[in-house]
């Protein structure tokens, strides 16, 4: 899944020496791992450009947040147009920031967008385009747990419509995987999170320095995780407490495992249940994760379960 490719070359000097383009929907770790990638260039100048509009708009102006390296100024405008090592931004399925009546993966890759891409960004040396993937149990549970936790704040509340853009972008991981574009890269959050060895190939597909300093830690955006004990407290407090435990209480594998098992919290929610009565989840998960442990039976059983009530 990862590219094997000479860098793009560019008849003008770059602006950009890399540039990202990432994308995914929300609770997939997207954030964990863009700081992670910031951190493979220590020293050098980069910029990331988070939650930006969708469709023919200007990712500098359109940004919500952002982390600006290397620079003297922290506005992302004021180094618009100043070469750096990386430009990063992200896109996420927030019906507020997608183009009308468009599906995610679409307004993602708008061709408006394309046709303005470098007046808005400047020419790049090297483009990438990140599709960044979870699992659909622990995916799913994390969106239901923000929603409710946040009300209004936590993003689109049409769980079914949340299940069909994961299938999306789960088709089009599978066709990467098979070599169908050059150009973009799928990192799964799963084996991110579990293997040295696959951060490693990342690392070294994108140019960077491998480092582990980033890991095991609660990003600076997105609210950290659905799931972290007293979220009051790690809002009021910035994270720095949990920060802290994260890095040594849960490290390695045993983190690993904490993340993929986040899905057995909501394995008695109707609603949640629902929305695997599809077995094309299933059969796209376990093509791109293998069987998460006890997924295949949990999914059997409620096929069976509603089958049942259709027959009754």
């Amino acid at each position: 899944m990862l590219p094997a490719r000479e860098p793009d070359k560019c008849d003008e000097s770059p602006t950009n020496e890399l540039e990202l383009r990432v994308y995914g929907l929300m609770r997939s770790g997207n954030h964990a791992i863009i700081e992670w990638i910031l951190g493979l260039f220590p020293g050098e100048k980069t910029c990331f450009l988070n939650n930006v509009d969708h469709g023919q708009n200007d990712p500098y102006s359109s940004a919500r947040k952002s982390i600006i390296g290397g620079f003297d100024s922290a506005d992302p405008q004021q180094c618009q147009r100043e070469a750096k090592k990386v430009l990063i931004y992200s896109y996420e399925d927030r019906k507020h920031l997608q183009k009308t009546g468009t599906p995610f993966l679409d307004s993602v890759f708008d061709p408006a967008f394309e046709s303005s891409r470098e007046d808005f960004l400047g020419p790049s040396l090297r483009r990438r385009d990140v599709l960044i993937l979870r699992d659909p149990f622990n995916c799913f549970a994390s969106r239901m747990a923000m929603i409710q936790d946040r009300g209004a704040n936590g993003g689109m509340r049409q769980l079914p419509e949340i299940a069909q853009n994961w299938k999306a972008l789960a088709r089009r991981a599978l066709q990467l995987a098979d070599g169908h574009a050059e150009t973009e890269m799928v990192i799964l959050f799963n084996e991110w999170i579990r293997s040295r060895d696959y951060r490693e190939r990342i690392a070294s597909a994108l140019g960077g320095q491998y480092c582990e300093a980033n890991m095991h830690r609660i990003s600076r955006f997105g609210g950290g995780s659905s799931f972290t004990p007293n979220r009051s407290y790690r809002r009021w407090s910035g994270g720095r407490f949990f920060h802290y435990l994260q890095q040594w209480i849960v490290p390695g594998r045993q983190h690993a495992e904490m993340l993929t098992h986040r899905w057995k919290n909501l394995r008695d929610n109707e609603s949640f249940r629902s929305l695997f009565r599809d077995p094309e989840i299933l059969q796209l998960s376990e093509a791109l994760f293998g069987e998460v442990p006890g997924t295949r039976k949990f999914v059997r059983t409620i096929i069976s379960e509603f089958k049942h009530l259709a027959q009754a």
